[in-house]
């Protein structure tokens, strides 16, 4: 699938980068997920950015790409490292009620496969842009603690 900004050539990337940062100059972020959650819960924001480039939504694989760009090139640009994508395996690690612990695994294709955090990976979980529920239980293990916790292991 991947991003609709594969698809522009560097200098219509370029001109769209200038356009970005002027929308985002105010908007300080920390992390990958503060900056999906900066771009995704601001109504007014997200159809600035999404308007040049004439998609009905945004999608996550283009919040990581934007967020890739300003990474590698910086906020001035020019933007010519490009991310590629790439499909990264990721646990999903639950404590559950019943005390059992499960490790479900399962892949999901990103151009950040090194900057994942379990953070980000909780954010797209709660979206719905990831179901970790549907992946394959690889390790199952009964335990004696009634802590409920849910992390990614990556």
């Amino acid at each position: 699938m991947g991003s609709r900004l594969e698809k522009l050539s560097d200098e219509q990337l370029n001109k769209y980068m200038v356009y970005f940062n002027k929308l985002t100059q105010d908007i300080r972020y920390g992390d990958l997920d503060d900056f999906y959650q900066k771009i995704i819960y601001d109504d007014q924001l997200r159809n600035k950015v999404k308007a040049p480039l004439g998609i009905g939504t945004l999608d996550r694989l283009d919040i990581e790409y934007l967020y890739y760009l300003l990474k590698q090139n910086g906020f001035v640009g020019p933007y010519v490292n490009r991310p590629q994508i790439d499909t990264v395996e990721v646990d999903y690690v639950t404590n559950e009620t019943e005390y059992t612990r499960y490790t479900r695994t399962g892949e999901i294709e990103t151009y950040l496969s090194g900057d994942l955090d379990s953070t980000y990976l909780i954010t797209l979980k709660d979206m719905a842009e990831i179901d970790p529920w549907e992946w394959d239980v690889v390790d199952e293990d009964t335990r004696d603690s009634s802590v409920n916790d849910e992390y990614f292991d990556i």
